[in-house]
């Protein structure tokens, strides 16, 4: 880590704003990208005067939405083909794609708030609503809250500790391990609803 740290210091603003801007934006295409830990060496190097932490935090949202965006139009042209198909309908039935489109319907604000929060649910979650019909107009503004929150409280916090890399890394692993959990869990309760619905439906 001291290596990339002392790369990433090297490089002039703009190139410091490029890097982080580019693994908040890819994050949405792939998601093992640590935008997470990018986004807090931006932070990290603004307490160090390297680049301003609010170039940082715009970049970040900016490139975060983006990439969500490009997603959400690649799903909306090739999603529904894919849901159609028979290696779709076989992980996922017709009538289970309903459902969801249902609950998306009735409960998109918040549920897509929440999930977008959530490590491998914040990628699934904007080309899933395209590829099921749902319009930009209902799927983007809550994508685009929690990625304000989010992104902004993790920069205002690794700018808050300042030039302590350690204690900067420590808080975004354990913001990680947090989330994880806090996903892990709904996941749990996501499958035993759904069960509990099949079984009412049989």
């Amino acid at each position: 880590m001291e290596g990339i740290l002392d790369s990433l210091a090297g490089l002039p603003p703009a190139g410091i704003y490029a890097v982080v801007g580019l693994l908040a934006g890819i994050e949405n295409i792939f998601p093992p990208v640590p935008a997470d830990v990018s986004v807090a060496l931006g932070a990290f190097l603004a307490a160090r005067g390297a680049v301003s932490v609010w170039g940082v935090y715009a970049v970040t949202v900016i490139a975060n939405v983006l990439g969500a965006f490009l997603v959400f139009h690649l799903s909306r042209r090739f999603g529904q083909r894919f849901l159609q198909s028979p290696v779709a309908k076989r992980l996922i039935s017709e009538r289970a794609q309903q459902r969801i489109a249902k609950l998306y319907e009735r409960y998109h604000l918040l549920g897509i708030f929440v999930t977008r929060l959530l490590p491998v649910y914040r990628t699934i979650v904007p080309p899933f609503a395209a590829a099921i019909g749902l319009p930009a107009r209902k799927t983007l503004p809550p994508v685009f809250a929690a990625t304000v929150i989010y992104y902004g409280a993790l920069t205002l916090v690794a700018y808050e500790l300042g030039a302590n890399w350690d204690a900067v890394q420590g808080i975004v692993e354990r913001i990680g391990i947090g989330l994880g959990v806090a996903a892990g869990v709904l996941t749990i309760i996501g499958i035993l609803l759904w069960r509990k619905h099949q079984q009412r439906e049989e």
